[in-house]
């Protein structure tokens, strides 16, 4: 049986639409580049933001970097991880193309979501240095992917506690197949998926956030507060 890793890789090497932009990630880019912690977030890549308007910015699960390189281009610092090699060589050979545009960072490597987990990320003993490090953590199409429901919890928790100011979480609604290969291990309705990310807060931080969420274009979101203090 394959690993997801080896799934997705199949899909990105065989599929070259795959990850690409499309209607489902303009509300979750929209969200990432809002206005946050009462600053303002400008847009324009001809005048990009001032460093104390420029957000630190982690893709959870960002594929061939259709969401990342938007962010990016919009003027702020990215860090990416995905669990194909497939889709960040694609992902760094784009930004190859484009990187002379500006000189914020961006980072992209190759790692498993489900080790990107709670017990990660306990301050003082973490595993790598996600806690409180970046403004935004956008989490999309992932956690419907994985195939454990402990998983997604974990996952779910991790990208709460890595975000200072603001989690944007977006969950495909329906079965998905590519090439063969069953992508969707969870297709749940979206007061499920409301509930499972309202307890990975109280899990996470002991609190029930204020949240936004919405469906669109088969899609659910939910944007809530980060937990992580300095």
């Amino acid at each position: 049986m394959k690993t997801n890793a080896e799934v997705y890789d199949d899909v990105y090497r065989r599929d070259p639409t795959y990850g690409g932009t499309c209607p489902r990630h303009a509300p979750i880019i929209r969200e990432i580049l809002h206005g946050f912690g009462g600053r303002v977030v400008i847009e324009d890549p001809e005048n990009p933001p001032r460093d104390d308007q420029r957000c630190s910015y982690l893709d959870v699960g960002c594929g061939s970097g259709a969401i990342a390189l938007e962010v990016w281009r919009a003027g702020h610092n990215v860090f990416g991880f995905d669990c194909s090699q497939v889709a960040i060589d694609k992902l760094l050979a784009e930004y190859e193309s484009i990187k002379n545009s500006g000189y914020w960072s961006f980072h992209a490597v190759r790692r498993d979501a489900e080790t990107f987990n709670r017990r990660a990320l306990v301050p003082g003993g973490r595993e790598l240095p996600w806690y409180g490090t970046f403004d935004i953590v956008g989490c999309s199409d992932v956690l419907e992917h994985v195939e454990s429901r402990s998983s997604v919890i974990d996952i779910a928790e991790a990208c709460i506690r890595a975000a200072r100011e603001r989690v944007v979480f977006s969950v495909g609604l329906r079965r998905a197949e590519r090439l063969g290969h069953v992508l969707h291990h969870h297709v749940l309705p979206p007061d499920e998926w409301r509930q499972i990310i309202v307890g990975a807060y109280s899990d996470a931080a002991g609190i029930t956030p204020q949240f936004r969420d919405w469906e669109e274009n088969s899609t659910y979101f939910f944007v809530g507060p980060g937990v992580a203090t300095d």
